[in-house]
């Protein structure tokens, strides 16, 4: 098991550069950042990334709690912003990016408190909260396409949709 979490932590180190460098920190903190800049906070990222994955290493001592906390945050974290993306036109990134941040933390660290509830519900219901709070504060970006993808749709799945009769077409005369 230390075997797999440790190919595990090399393949996050390894994903985490070239991601983190190319679309995190361009989001997130500076869009107009030199490379220098793109290239510290990409090798600032390795770092917080392989410190995880060792803490991780050290705390989990079996596959079951491992498997149970991936569940944990991700659900926290994820469950959300993927239901505000398809229900609610108002949801930005920004919103969804901090109250997926603000979900971890209160997951993580309510486990420590000892209150005897799941550390999922007091994380979800964070995450719903800033969302709201922080979506309603802020204005989606110009890259963003404001729509609840439920009700709507993106204008590329319109021209995609447009185009299958035609493929279909074509192929039905091969």
């Amino acid at each position: 098991m230390a075997i797999e979490q440790k190919q595990l932590g090399s393949v996050l180190s390894c994903k985490a550069f070239p991601t983190s460098r190319k679309n995190l920190y361009r989001r997130l903190f500076k869009s107009h950042a030199t490379e220098a800049e793109k290239m510290r906070g990409a090798r600032l990222s390795v770092v917080f990334i392989s410190v995880l994955s060792l803490l991780v290493a050290l705390l989990m001592t079996d596959i079951i709690s491992a498997y149970q906390w991936a569940l944990r945050i991700s659900t926290a974290t994820l469950v959300v912003p993927f239901l505000a993306a398809m229900f609610w036109r108002r949801a930005t990134s920004k919103g969804c990016a901090s109250a997926m941040l603000s979900a971890i933390v209160v997951t993580v660290f309510w486990a420590f408190w000892g209150t005897g509830t799941d550390p999922v519900i007091p994380g979800m219901l964070t995450c719903l909260i800033v969302l709201v709070i922080v979506s309603m504060m802020t204005r989606h970006s110009p890259l963003e396409c404001p729509c609840a993808v439920y009700w709507e749709d993106f204008p590329t799945a319109k021209s995609r949709a447009e185009a299958i009769p035609a493929a279909e077409k074509t192929a039905a005369v091969v």
